[in-house]
């Protein structure tokens, strides 16, 4: 099996359970108003998407669709940096001092411009670009003596790098006054947060050195198909993050389950002795 080959299965299994895992969790918060749920689910079908839309069939399925036969190596770091916007949320409202609305508008106020205009340039250098034929997986080799290619790698990994230190940066800062035990809940959750963030850096490591290398008719090829083996690694660390909070947010649950038990029986058996004893 090739590396190609075996991108593909891999990326379609992850696709597939990523997104049904976000349809799942979508369907379970459309009547509830905690804004996480539905961020969480919203986190789980983008990153599913970014591996949907670097499936190589996928990948030319979508070109072929859109006449535009790259357009997926412009779909995944938008869909990227639309996923981290979303986590970089989620870390606010993990944090119950950021959570009031003001805060929330000016967090908007002061990242959104960020995001938007990243997406915005990245769309401009790809339409600006002369692109031929779709090369799934290999996208940076062999397109790096475009400007325009480079140009938009350069805009995504500058917003990228910036995005994730900052989140990176409220993680390890993250504080629950009154509640160390959920600190440490979260804390081990964002441990595996943080280091799908980090191969998420790793990959931009790797594809500049693929457009560096890549000069006149030597391709390296093979390293662009490695960046993409650091996302698959960041998936699963973001899928473990997501798994074990919402684990240890059951346990939880039932540990208090278990402490107000007595304290109801207690509660109703006192009501039942004060009825029996007002009882003419």
């Amino acid at each position: 099996m090739t590396m190609i080959q075996l991108i593909t299965v891999v990326n379609l299994i992850i696709a597939v359970s990523t997104i049904g895992l976000g349809l799942v969790k979508a369907w379970a918060g459309r009547d509830a108003r905690e804004w996480t749920l539905g961020l969480t689910a919203s986190v789980l079908i983008c990153a599913g998407l970014i591996f949907l839309f670097a499936t190589p069939v996928i990948y030319r399925l979508v070109g072929d669709l859109l006449r535009s036969p790259n357009i997926c190596a412009l779909l995944v770091p938008v869909t990227t940096l639309v996923c981290v916007a979303y986590a970089h949320l989620m870390i606010q409202l993990w944090q119950p001092e950021k959570r009031g609305l003001a805060v929330l508008r000016r967090t908007g106020w002061r990242w959104g411009p960020v995001y938007a205009g990243a997406i915005a340039l990245m769309t401009g250098l790809y339409f600006h670009a002369e692109l031929g034929p779709a090369t799934p997986l290999h996208f940076a080799s062999a397109y790096a003596d475009v400007p325009e290619v480079i140009a938009l790698h350069l805009v995504y990994w500058a917003a990228l790098s910036i995005t994730v230190v900052t989140t990176v940066r409220e993680c390890r800062a993250l504080s629950i006054p009154g509640r160390p035990d959920l600190v440490e809940n979260l804390k081990k959750a964002l441990a595996w947060f943080v280091l799908a963030l980090a191969f998420d850096l790793v990959n931009v490591a790797i594809t500049a050195a693929t457009i560096i290398g890549s000069t006149g008719l030597r391709r390296l090829d093979g390293l662009n198909e490695a960046a993409w083996l650091a996302t698959i690694a960041s998936s699963i660390s973001a899928n473990i993050a997501l798994a074990s909070q919402m684990l240890r947010s059951r346990r939880v649950e039932r540990q208090d389950m278990a402490t107000l038990q007595p304290l109801v029986v207690d509660a109703a058996a006192i009501a039942d002795r004060a009825q029996a004893t007002s009882a003419p």
